[in-house]
């Protein structure tokens, strides 16, 4: 199955969790090898999550915390004194200084900063290499609907919970809709960024407003 790039926009009330403080991976953790070209090795679970079936922490892009309210008056790069600006991650002068900064600095890493070690969030190339070399099947785990992908080179496999995500303070669309941020900016739509999005019938990518809360499955070299 490949990963196609859609750049449908929707806003829908979305879910709140719990975030966990920097430091190493909790207990649990495994990088799972899927056989991949690149050798790179995807976590088990999510952030801030105890099982492969948990929806973890919800995090805004860039962020590297979980808060009570996700919207763009609350995220920390953006201000709005007149007109809209971005603070870091910009390639647009008519948004601000200009960085060219397109993909997520460690620092600003919520996989990074949580876990540490080469831990970090995927590109959206790593989501096209997973999906190209995977067999992506709608599937339930311990009662959590969701994604088993499992690897066309060596049969092992991850699961991808659908887990919904954070608009404002409301929860919305979880266990029918899945949404992973990457580390990838909309380059040409500096207020959004790239993320894995899918529900039963399809996975694919799209690109949504940077103050959404998603959750975030690690991957490391």
């Amino acid at each position: 199955m490949k990963l196609g790039i859609s750049l449908l926009f929707v806003l829908i009330p979305l879910c709140l969790c719990s975030g966990k403080s920097p430091g190493d991976p909790p207990a649990g953790v495994a990088a799972v090898d899927l056989g991949l070209p690149s050798g790179t090795k995807w976590a088990n679970i999510n952030v801030g999550a105890t099982n492969p079936e948990d929806n973890g922490s919800y995090f805004s892009w860039g962020e590297i915390t979980t808060k009570s309210d996700y919207k763009w008056g609350s995220y920390k790069y953006f201000q709005n004194q007149g007109k809209a600006r971005f603070l870091k991650y910009n390639t647009l002068p008519d948004y601000g200084d200009v960085d060219d900064k397109v993909e997520l600095e460690l620092s600003d890493d919520a996989a990074s900063q949580s876990w540490g070690g080469k831990w970090h969030i995927p590109s959206i190339e790593d989501y096209e290499e997973l999906i190209s070399n995977c067999t992506c099947v709608w599937s339930s785990l311990n009662g959590k609907k969701g994604y088993k992908i499992t690897s066309k080179k060596n049969g092992k496999s991850i699961f991808l919970p659908a887990a919904g995500g954070m608009s404002g303070s409301s929860l919305g669309l979880a266990d029918s809709w899945g949404c992973y941020w990457s580390s990838s900016l909309t380059v040409d739509l500096v207020g959004r960024a790239y993320y894995l999005e899918f529900r039963s019938s399809e996975i694919t990518a799209n690109a949504d407003y940077r103050f959404m809360g998603f959750p975030i499955r690690p991957v490391m070299k």
